[in-house]
């Protein structure tokens, strides 16, 4: 097919929900793409914050390669040393004790916020979770409830449960906290919200908040995790430690991925049955984010250096 054609057949039968342009990729490599014409592109945008090894790394392409003619799927009933490895490995270099294994940003802030919830139900809370104006978490019913208005457009009613604060606004933060508070959730630099960085005052009394009353500190790191802002989550920057966090987009360099990242204490109030996801971790999954994580690792001149391994219990 010819490139207008692919654009036509894609138009006619794709739902029009993008805004595409005018061009038809055929392959990447590195920092570079190419479309069916042979054209070359200089890729500044990478897959939206996903590739940050840039096209078909051949660490993660021979890791993908190897564990398909083996086994790309079967069940989160099994083990699979690959799943094993690579919670082990988030949970070092991370700085977190326990991890869920999704497919994207949007499953995992889901994940983080029903994790919040059954760990508020545990004490015996109910109230809102606090988020951010201009926030932005993805594109599913719950995560556009706590975000911008303008993807609410049309989808009403919005999922209840969240309380909207302005970014970086301490006063708003403390008059909205409550004992019944069930947790509190930002980007620390907002993306589609127009790039506003968290204030380091802000961050530690949100931290100082959610200790004090027991609720969850959970930081969405879905755009800003995984070595791209000079630690392995930007949150390092302002010496906090959250008790959820959510991420996806780099963690498999362009392989489907997500996860939630919590402390033991957190994790702990999901039980058997509780959660779940039929792909989540699935071997192949888990193989080519092991693959992503371990050449960032090992790129110590350019990545971030490994978290140190200490948590700490709530404070009372």
């Amino acid at each position: 097919m010819t490139e207008s054609q692919i654009a036509d057949k894609t138009e006619q039968y794709y739902f029009n929900v993008f805004n595409r342009l005018p061009v038809t990729l055929e392959r990447g490599e590195g920092t570079r793409l190419w479309d069916e014409d042979g054209k070359e592109y200089i890729d500044f945008l990478a897959g939206i914050a996903v590739n940050s090894l840039g096209h078909s790394h051949p660490r993660v392409v021979k890791a993908i390669q190897e564990q398909s003619q083996k086994l790309m799927h079967a069940s989160n009933l099994f083990y699979y040393k690959q799943q094993a490895e690579l919670t082990e490995k988030m949970s070092m270099i991370f700085n977190m004790d326990k991890a869920f294994l999704c497919n994207s940003g949007a499953e995992a802030v889901e994940g983080a916020v029903k994790l919040a919830r059954k760990y508020a139900a545990k004490q015996g809370k109910d109230g809102p979770i606090i988020t951010m104006e201009n926030g932005f978490h993805g594109r599913t019913i719950a995560t556009i409830s706590m975000g911008m208005k303008k993807y609410q457009e049309g989808f009403s009613p919005m999922l209840g449960g969240f309380k909207e604060i302005p970014f970086n606004d301490i006063e708003a933060l403390e008059e909205t906290f409550t004992d019944n508070t069930v947790g509190v959730i930002l980007e620390v630099i907002q993306g589609s919200g127009g790039l506003h960085v968290a204030e380091k005052t802000f961050m530690k009394r949100i931290e100082k908040l959610c200790n004090k009353h027991h609720a969850a500190f959970i930081v969405d790191e879905v755009q800003t995790g995984v070595a791209r802002t000079g630690q392995w989550f930007s949150y390092q920057h302002f010496d906090v430690q959250p008790d959820i966090v959510s991420s996806a987009k780099a963690l498999g360099n362009g392989f489907p991925i997500g996860a939630v990242l919590a402390k033991k204490e957190v994790a702990e109030a999901m039980t058997t049955g509780m959660h779940g996801s039929t792909f989540g971790g699935n071997p192949l999954a888990s193989a080519a984010a092991l693959a992503t994580l371990d050449e960032m690792e090992n790129r110590a001149d350019c990545t971030t250096r490994p978290a140190k391994k200490v948590l700490t219990s709530r404070i009372s």
